[in-house]
């Protein structure tokens, strides 16, 4: 038999600055259409105004409150707020990340973040 991890995960694992594992919604098959809409209208946009600063700007404003939008719901509340700080390459990078989740976390972070977790656990034991 076959195993296709993809198929059935509804979640993913997000490291966060704080080194923390926190789980996210994976996004939808609709969702991921209308992400994917949302970049490709962005980059049709975007070319004929390469040589207008203002303009440039504004789509890029533009997109990135769409994209914060459709990504927001799917991440937990205690970092969804800081969608606000993301520009537009690193909201394409994670709605690429909840929609296809191909885990790029090296060992050694892997390791830390699951250290703080067990360390938070005991915290809250005792």
């Amino acid at each position: 038999m076959k195993t296709f991890a993809k198929l059935g995960a509804k979640t993913i694992k997000i490291i966060g600055a704080d080194h923390r594992i926190y789980e996210a919604q994976r996004l939808t098959v609709a969702q991921i259409e209308t992400f994917n809409r949302m970049a490709e209208n962005t980059f049709d946009r975007t070319e004929p105004a390469r040589n207008d600063t203002a303009k440039l700007h504004a789509i890029y404003h533009d997109a990135e409150k769409q994209l914060a939008d459709l990504l927001r719901p799917c991440l937990p509340e205690t970092i969804a707020a800081d969608l606000g700080r993301f520009v537009f390459p690193e909201l394409l990078e994670l709605g690429l990340y909840l929609a296809y989740g191909d885990d790029t976390a090296t060992e050694e972070q892997k390791t830390a973040a699951n250290d703080l977790d067990v360390a938070d656990e005991s915290k809250k034991k005792a």
